[in-house]
């Protein structure tokens, strides 16, 4: 049985060698610009099952990726590693705030969770742990809040070059909230997929919020 793994970046992880195919979306990070849409898919050379894959893949491939879609990707995508790493570093920065703040039940954040020695095990060597970040509070009110207060984009995607905040739950899984609660994702939970804001703005941004929120 072949195992394909799907990214959104491999500058800081490097899942090639235990995968026999990598997908990953370069419509977020890759991107940064949130003006163009595509993918990529990379067979692992050394897989038992490589020919079998790229022969399928060559019988099958269809070139769809609109020119300008392509042109776009292309001269976004220059400074495609420093970007993710100065969104890492300042999403790490962040998540530890967020995790010693009082409103805060939990950071989901692979520094701050039960699987970071995984993480650890694909992690490239001096390289960071990822832009995307999300926030559980001890009372939902105090999430609203706090997603109210955050002057920073709201929506849908992740992985601009501008810090987006999100209310996952919601937008996810709107007609099921309560199942999706049950395997561990709260109904009133923020996700913040960090950009190339300073670090010292976002912070004091994220400061502001959590001081907009008023304990009852």
């Amino acid at each position: 049985m072949s195992a394909a793994v799907m990214t959104r970046t491999s500058v800081n992880v490097d899942i090639l060698p235990y995968a026999d195919v990598v997908i990953t979306s370069l419509t977020k990070i890759f991107n940064g610009g949130c003006n163009a849409m595509g993918g990529s898919l990379i067979v692992n050379p050394n897989s038992k099952d490589y020919a079998r894959i790229h022969q399928a893949l060559r019988n099958n491939f269809e070139g769809v990726l609109f020119p300008l879609d392509a042109q776009v990707l292309s001269e976004n995508c220059i400074d495609y590693a420093a970007r993710v790493r100065k969104c890492s570093a300042t999403a790490l920065d962040i998540a530890s705030l967020l995790v010693d703040h009082p409103l805060v039940e939990s950071v989901y954040y692979p520094t701050l969770v039960p699987s970071r020695a995984e993480y650890e095990q694909y992690r490239r060597a001096g390289e960071g742990y990822g832009y995307l970040l999300s926030v559980a509070f001890r009372e939902p009110a105090s999430a609203v809040q706090f997603y109210d207060s955050l002057d920073v984009w709201k929506g849908a995607s992740i992985g601009n070059n501008v810090t987006i905040a999100l209310p996952y739950a919601v937008l996810a899984h709107w007609n099921e909230q309560d199942w999706a609660a049950s395997y561990g994702v709260p109904k009133h939970i923020v996700r913040l997929s960090v950009g190339l804001e300073a670090k010292s703005e976002l912070w004091a941004t994220v400061v502001a919020a959590l001081g907009a929120v008023k304990v009852v």
